[in-house]
């Protein structure tokens, strides 16, 4: 099997006959504190020992490397940290024996442009394809590549006619679909399902005012997976609470992230929320903040994880 890439496009080459691939994606890689003390000692591979046979089953090999190869000291100015690791802690990868390190995260650029390029140098001289930062700059209304210089505006509007995703984030480009509005023709989904919605609405025949008491939606989806995991993305919030009493709360009913009010009205609750878990003795400017990030055990210090407490910077399970 080989991997070659062109013009940003990775091509898998295997033996004539051999149809299948398989992909293997790992992230959010981040060897720093105790990790990249292992790592200088040498330790990648007894770090990495547990894993390396799924590692090598691999056609192609992906990770997401959180963290610039840097010895630059001027850190940008941002929320959150700025992390780095030194530039021989690329042997971590080498140990790793992947192809493709992802470099689409927010600390990339932690310490400057210029580290950034260092960090794509370092790993393409090794060896290391990379996806996600690169030569591109933007400057006077355009995106500037080594290929040639468009518009912003034109850049946008067309990634988005070809369902190109332009964030850093999850994204599923569905296969197989095209419609020609024109004819009326094509496969405009690639599958079908069955659902139906009611809502319960109460109406004031006298001064014609109506409340929407209730919403019903059942939406065939098959078999899940894990019942509890969908039901704990679908609805969440923030609260303060005193003595059985709610002061304030945001809720997030869209994937327990999003909220369906204006954006004045959410402003309006979380102020609301700050004030009130202030008011209970909490010293934290963003408490909701830190809150959101606590079972993140890819920064430090303390996390909860579905393991218990891990202290992130010892890389340990707290008893």
């Amino acid at each position: 099997m080989r991997v070659i890439q062109d013009q940003g496009i990775l091509t898998i080459r295997k033996p004539r006959g051999d149809k299948r691939a398989s992909v293997l994606i790992a992230g959010d890689c981040c060897p720093r504190a105790t990790g990249e003390e292992f790592v200088l000692q040498g330790k990648s591979e007894e770090i990495l020992a547990d894993l390396q046979d799924i590692f090598s089953a691999a056609d192609l090999s992906l990770i997401q490397f959180e963290t610039p190869l840097t010895t630059a000291d001027t850190p940008i100015v941002k929320s959150g940290p700025n992390i780095k690791c030194h530039p021989d802690v690329v042997d971590f990868l080498h140990a790793w024996g992947g192809d493709v390190a992802l470099l689409a995260n927010n600390h990339i650029g932690d310490f400057g442009p210029k580290a950034a390029m260092d960090n794509i140098a370092q790993l393409r001289d090794n060896g290391f394809h990379t996806c996600g930062a690169g030569e591109i700059t933007f400057a006077g209304g355009e995106v500037i590549s080594p290929k040639g210089r468009r518009s912003f505006n034109e850049v946008v509007k067309e990634a988005y006619a070809n369902r190109i995703q332009l964030w850093s984030d999850g994204f599923y480009r569905t296969p197989k679909i095209h419609y020609d509005k024109t004819t009326l023709t094509g496969r405009p989904f690639f599958y079908f399902a069955y659902g139906a919605a009611c809502t319960e609405v109460v109406i004031d025949t006298l001064t014609g005012e109506s409340r929407v008491l209730k919403v019903d939606i059942l939406h065939d989806v098959g078999h899940s997976i894990n019942p509890a995991i969908d039901i704990g993305q679908i609805e969440g919030g923030f609260v303060v609470v005193e003595g059985g009493r709610i002061l304030a709360e945001l809720a997030l009913p869209v994937a327990g992230l999003m909220s369906l009010n204006s954006f004045e009205q959410v402003r309006h609750d979380l102020t609301a929320l700050r004030s009130a878990a202030h008011s209970l003795g909490v010293t934290l400017e963003e408490p909701f903040l830190q809150l959101a990030f606590l079972c993140l055990p890819v920064i430090p210090h303390l996390k909860i994880t579905d393991h218990g407490m891990v202290d992130v910077d010892k890389f340990e399970v707290m008893p």
